[in-house]
């Protein structure tokens, strides 16, 4: 998906993916599980081409993930899947072997995975999923350019579900919707963080970039919290 105009000049056809996923479900051993409706957990091994295999090549990302049931219970269910890992692009930008890729600059980028999806089970162990799905990858500006890369799908898929006698009781359980308990007094937190940019690819050079954030928080609910804050930035690029 061409979120910048200097983009669409590179993006010749429309990619294709595959995804191999190992799935594992939760059982409400820990108290986010049974928060969050028993949800499935896994990794997942994602390879993309990016519509032009010459200057572009291809996208690989290995991330872990959460399935998040949307309508627990429903024998047709919905869920949507986070990911976040580390992604690989195969021809990034250089300055003499493939200086028309201005997309992205770096071998090495970050990978971030959302997809909304459905399952039906066709029979006791096999689940057919359909849905669409949002990959991004970016160095975070840390090598230019760094427009960062934007994949929209449609995905469908087929898994094979290992027979479990945990599974069994968790599909004839009624899920814990009464679990409420969670702390209800404010707090504050602080965060620091520091990285590196570029800011120009005929130099190569790093600059420091710091920050600092002060937050106060309220929990409103076992899933969800308000809060203000205050957050310094300092780029020693600028």
């Amino acid at each position: 998906m061409a979120h910048n105009s200097n983009m669409n000049y590179l993006i010749k056809s429309h990619i294709g993916a595959g995804e191999l996923s190992f799935i594992q479900q939760t059982f409400g051993e820990y108290k986010w599980e049974r928060v969050y409706h028993n949800p499935e957990k896994g990794i997942g091994l994602f390879a993309a081409e990016l519509g032009n295999p010459q200057e572009l090549g291809q996208a690989i990302g290995v991330y872990p993930f959460v399935n998040f049931p949307l309508n627990p219970g429903r024998k047709i269910k919905l869920f949507v899947r986070t990911g976040n890992g580390l992604g690989l692009i195969t021809k990034p930008f250089e300055k003499t072997k493939n200086h028309k890729n201005n997309i992205n600059g770096s071998y090495i980028n970050q990978f971030i995975y959302l997809r909304l999806y459905t399952t039906f089970r066709p029979s006791k162990n096999l689940i057919m999923d359909s849905g669409v799905g949002l990959t991004h990858l970016s160095n975070g500006n840390f090598a230019v350019p760094n427009l960062g890369i934007n994949l929209m799908t449609v995905n469908v898929g087929l898994r094979f579900q290992k027979p479990n006698p945990l599974a069994n009781q968790l599909l004839n359980h009624k899920l814990d919707t009464t679990y409420r308990k969670y702390d209800k007094k404010p707090f504050v937190t602080v965060v620091t963080s520091a990285g590196l940019n570029e800011s120009n690819y005929r130099n190569g050079k790093k600059y420091g970039v710091f920050s600092l954030a002060l937050s106060g928080w309220k929990n409103v609910s076992p899933k969800s919290r308000f809060g203000f804050g205050l957050d310094y930035f300092y780029d020693y690029s600028n």
